[in-house]
């Protein structure tokens, strides 16, 4: 069994394991509504963190499939 979770755009994420948390819960969907963006609080710290991340992609031994990127290409 799989399990996903399904954007409007019809991409599909489901390597995470998230989709599987969230259809034991049996949670069927997520809406947000409004036109306005998520303020973000700590706009450098989250810079370091997508800094951290895309380095331990880059560097890892195991390759990017460990991270859920199936192509084997890293984001740049």
């Amino acid at each position: 069994m799989i399990a996903a979770i399904i954007n409007e755009y019809g991409r599909a994420y489901g390597r995470s394991g998230l989709g599987a948390v969230m259809g034991s819960k049996k949670l069927k969907a997520i809406v947000a509504v409004g036109d306005k963006k998520p303020e973000i609080h700590d706009r450098d710290l989250l810079r370091q963190k997508i800094k951290e991340m895309l380095d331990a992609l880059r560097t890892t031994r195991l390759g990017p499939t460990r991270f859920g990127i199936s192509t084997g290409q890293y984001p740049r």
